[in-house]
């Protein structure tokens, strides 16, 4: 699944499905003549993907599970479903509220997934005192708020306020806040003895609003990889901390 994201992310330039052959045959192409494939990240950078990642790919889209009916690949994210116009000044407004809720949920669903798979190759053993690692089970809860259609360009992005609970097993819930000021009003604590033993490393429960980045070319990667490098850099494992300046967890 985590590849899965990664192709959507990497070949999607817009919101178009993709022929699946057509999507295989550039793989195989940049995998066999050019060696590797460059892979664009959140931050500016690029990156060559691993090898090993893309031929995992390769045998996912020879085995034809991605592709529907039709042979088509399609983003694993919602579209926007909302019509061109003089109300469209931002690219949010492309969105209803239920399609941009659901979008990011589909983003931070896949980001906890593969920020999960990059603690479990790539540090195993500090699964324990990484903060959102140690964490887990959570279900990670975000409150969104989107401001009502403006008949200006003034800038309203919509607001996530990102707070972790803890679960019996992790995922992740995203609902529609009716008002900013939801965004700010306590987060109801848990019924008293339901509060499961938390490892001292744990992230704070301490809700954080910010902007919900779900409209780069790769947002999932980018959460995933900015709340690994938060977790590090807490352990002074990483000189600088990253470059995204809030990645809307405490």
């Amino acid at each position: 699944m985590v590849g899965k994201h990664r192709l959507a992310e990497t070949f999607t330039p817009g919101f178009a499905p993709l022929q699946a052959d057509e999507a295989h045959q550039a793989l195989r192409q940049s995998l066999y003549f050019t060696g590797s494939l460059p892979v664009r990240s959140s931050y500016g950078r690029q990156f060559s993907g691993r090898q090993a990642e893309l031929l995992r790919i390769d045998e996912q889209l020879c085995s034809g599970q991605w592709a529907d009916d039709s042979g088509m690949l399609h983003s694993p994210y919602a579209v926007p479903d909302q019509e061109d116009g003089p109300h469209v000044h931002w690219v949010w407004d492309n969105y209803s509220p239920p399609q941009l809720r659901l979008r990011t949920e589909q983003v931070l669903t896949a980001a906890v997934e593969i920020y999960t798979a990059l603690v479990d190759t790539w540090f195993p053993h500090l699964k324990q005192v990484l903060g959102l690692a140690s964490a887990c089970p959570a279900t990670l809860v975000a409150d969104l708020y989107i401001a009502p259609p403006q008949d200006s360009d003034s800038y309203e992005p919509p607001l996530m306020r990102l707070s972790l609970r803890p679960s019996t097993g992790s995922s992740v819930s995203v609902r529609l806040a009716p008002s900013e000021g939801d965004l700010y009003a306590p987060v109801p604590p848990l019924p008293p003895g339901n509060e499961p033993p938390r490892s001292p490393w744990t992230r704070p429960s301490t809700p954080v609003v910010s902007e919900p980045e779900v409209f780069d070319d790769a947002p999932a990667t980018g959460y995933a990889y900015a709340w690994l490098h938060e977790d590090l850099h807490r352990l002074h494992l990483t000189e600088h901390g990253p470059r995204k300046a809030n990645s809307g967890l405490p």
